[in-house]
């Protein structure tokens, strides 16, 4: 079995309303373990979605052209 670890970090900036001073820096930290593709993906899905970012359809592998 297969170890990964996702991490985003961004600047907190440019929020307004916030109770963190300013110029704090925020972290997400995802780990998790998977055997094939099919597992990772919907891992990866799962991370950007807590990273703030809108998936709207499935994430898949493509050849390179």
């Amino acid at each position: 079995m297969n170890k990964f670890t996702l991490i985003f970090e961004y600047c907190l900036d440019d929020l307004e309303a916030s109770n963190i001073s300013k110029s704090s820096q925020a972290r997400i930290t995802h780990e998790f373990s998977a055997v094939c593709l099919d597992e990772v993906l919907p891992e990866i899905r799962n991370f950007l979605r807590g990273a703030g970012y809108e998936i709207d359809g499935d994430i898949r592998i493509a050849d390179k052209e």
